[in-house]
Formats: C-alpha cells, structure tokens, sequence
C-alpha cells in the first residue's frame, strides 16, 4: 500500500511542474507502459469481496471511511454503447458497477482485466435494486454519483493483470428468485438465461420536450406494456381513435416497436408512423398524442426500451426486461420475427400473427429495476437462439 501512495504522491508533484511541453530533441520517448498491480500491492489492506460490500446496503447510500478494498474482473465493454459512464466487475461472490465517469472506458478497462479498489472516500449507492459504487452524491438526487474526475479515479481504482473473460453464469433451465426476489449473487453478474418466449410488452419512458425537467408529469409519456393500466384494455375503441398505423398494420400491445430500442430517427419514424397515437402524457386517459395536436409538440430523441419477455422456466407467471439504450449501435435492429411471432408480405407490412413464438437464451449483466429482473445487454451476440449456443446475429456463445 505504501507503494501506491509513493506513486500517487510522484505523479502529483510532477503534474504540478509540467507546465510547459518538453523541448523536442529529434526522437520521441518509447510511451510509458501503465503499472498493472497485482495482491501485493495491497498487502495489509483488509479485502472484502463484493457480495460483503453489498450487505453493507441497508436502507440508504454508505459512504465507506475504512481502508479495505475489492477486487473482481471486469465482464462488461461499453463499444457498443449499452454502457454508460460504468464498467462491471465481479468475483466468485457477485457483481457490482463502477461508476467511472468516462465514456470508451473499454479502451482502459478490457474485459477480463482484474480491477482492485480503495473503497475509503467512496459511496455504495443503489439504484432501483442494483448496488453501484461512486462518489457521494451531494445534491440527493441519486444514492451515489460518477466519479469523473480523473484524479480520484487514480486515487482508487488500479488496473491489475489481464485473465480470460468470465463465461456467463449458466443459469439455463435454472430459477433466478429466491421466494418472490430475485436471487442477490446472481444481480450484477454477467449470466446466460434460457426460455424467453417474448410478451407483446415493452416499457419506454418518453417525453414531449427532452431538454425540459424530466421529473415534471406533464412531460411525461409511458409507454407501458401491453395496455393494461389504461383506461381501455387492449387499446382504445374504434369510436376514439382509429386502430391502424399509417401503413396499414393493427397496433399490437408492444406499440409496434419492434427494434430493440429507439435512436432518434427511429422515435421520428416510429412516432410519425402513429405507434404512438394511443399514449397519452402524464398518465392521463384524456391527453391522447393523436387528438388536440399534442403529437406535434413532441420533440424526437433517443430512448431505451425494455422488451418483456416471460420466464418460462419459472413456476409462476415472471417477466424479464432486456433492456438496451437508445444510443447503442444495435439499437435500430429489428427483433427477428420468429421471435415476435408475427408474418409479414413482400413489403414487410405485419399481416398476422404465427402459431408459435420462438423462444430464445440471452447473455448480460443481470439487474432488477423495481424489484423486477432485467437484463442488460452488451452487444448482440449476446441474443442466442433456445439452444443458448447459436447467435440471432453474431458469432455463437
């Protein structure tokens, strides 16, 4: 530990004496190689593993004033944009999210690289469920808050030795709850789950204006899933609104959102193609987007959606949201039919439902938002067909 704080102390004093560039004398330096710290490096520092951190959480954030640290590897990339502003890492006992205030953090931090952090100074939050660590959140609003300053991220968190990427926890065929709650040591880690069959229901929360307080009901639009906490289950009657889109299709319970979640210009297609005619702002059956113009005021942006899918391997009716945001690169991809269950003609128009839905495995960082699971994907090879090895999109897990 001694080690690290002569390192910190180094880097700091020459930080402060390089105020101008160094002259050039015709050749560069070969670039400094960045440490990788190893167990020893700590030595005489207490470690705990993530699922003793986690306990820690009771009814509120806790910030740590102890010196003791974790250690676990990293499991997820934001590349693809499903990740932001954090990185994963876990141990044989679970999983937790560094809130590292960064973007292409992949580039630092790679999957299967060993990560060691100095807990002292630093904040076990949650959020909806899912135990984060970051800083102390000052204003309240969240239980814990980015450390983006790159001085306290080199004050506690220390890239160690690169091992082979963690395989997924296969839980196929397996139980994610213990009683009525999803299992605490599987939340956080990087999993594989099978018998997804999807369930017509997706949960996006949009907003008229984006740029204005996202808190305000009055800037609110949900998309919810199905239409079951509207005042007309199944949409409402064809005396109210019509019940085709523009180009002919119904309006299926999922709100015809069929990609896994929406960029800009898909929200821009999708809203004037009238998906979302039969939402309504603020939760009120009488705002309908379609009537008194409200659809116009609506400003186009970027959102996540969580797509449902039942748990079949589970003993009681359970749904799982995979969720991917808006701004990942996968975010416009269409869902494969099968797997939506639905037939469409030549010119890709939906003109009825299949038999069957084809059921499939998934592989991601598994959550809970609202004491619901849901799971995160990091790229879409992580989509697998029911045998959990062949890849909708990509190379096979």
């Amino acid at each position: 530990m001694k080690n690290i704080i002569s390192i910190l102390t180094v880097t700091l004093l020459l930080a402060g004496c390089m105020e101008f560039g160094p002259v050039f004398t015709g050749e560069y330096a070969e670039p400094e190689v960045s440490r990788l710290y190893t167990d020893a490096d700590f030595e005489g520092m207490e470690h705990k593993t993530i699922a003793e951190v986690k306990s820690l959480y009771v009814d509120g954030p806790v910030n740590f004033t102890d010196d003791f640290y974790i250690k676990g590897q990293v499991t997820t990339s934001d590349r693809e944009g499903n990740f932001y502003r954090e990185f994963y890492i876990q141990d044989e006992t679970s999983g937790i999210a560094i809130k590292v205030g960064k973007t292409g953090l992949y580039n630092t931090y790679k999957v299967g690289q060993w990560v060691y952090v100095l807990c002292n100074g630093l904040t076990l939050g949650d959020y909806e469920g899912a135990k984060q660590i970051g800083m102390e959140d000052i204003t309240g609003e969240y239980e814990s808050a980015y450390i983006d300053i790159q001085m306290i991220i080199d004050r506690h968190i220390f890239k160690g030795e690169m091992g082979e990427p963690v395989l997924p926890l296969n839980l196929m065929g397996k139980s994610i709850y213990d009683g009525s709650k999803v299992k605490e040591e599987y939340i956080g880690k990087l999993v594989k789950l099978d018998g997804l069959q999807y369930a017509d229901g997706i949960f996006c929360l949009m907003y008229v204006d984006p740029n204005l307080n996202h808190k305000r009901q009055s800037n609110r639009i949900f998309l919810d899933e199905a239409f079951s906490n509207y005042m007309y289950p199944g949409g409402p009657p064809k005396d109210k609104l019509n019940t085709k889109l523009k180009d002919g299709s119904p309006l299926r319970q999922n709100w015809n959102v069929d990609t896994w979640a929406m960029s800009k210009s898909k929200h821009e297609y999708y809203l004037a193609n009238g998906n979302f005619d039969y939402s309504n702002i603020a939760n009120d059956d009488n705002a309908f987007l379609a009537v008194n113009g409200n659809k116009k005021k609506v400003k186009s942006s970027a959102y996540s959606v969580s797509q449902y899918f039942q748990l079949t391997n589970e003993s009681s009716k359970k749904y799982l949201a995979v969720r991917s945001s808006g701004y990942a690169k996968f975010s416009d991809m269409m869902m494969p039919d099968e797997v939506l269950g639905v037939r469409r003609n030549e010119a890709g128009m939906i003109t009825g439902t299949s038999a069957s839905k084809e059921a499939i495995a998934v592989v991601g960082i598994l959550g809970v938002y609202d004491g619901d699971p849901q799971i995160t994907l990091i790229d879409l090879d992580g989509v697998l067909k029911s045998d959990g090895v062949t890849a909708w999109y990509g190379e096979t897990k």
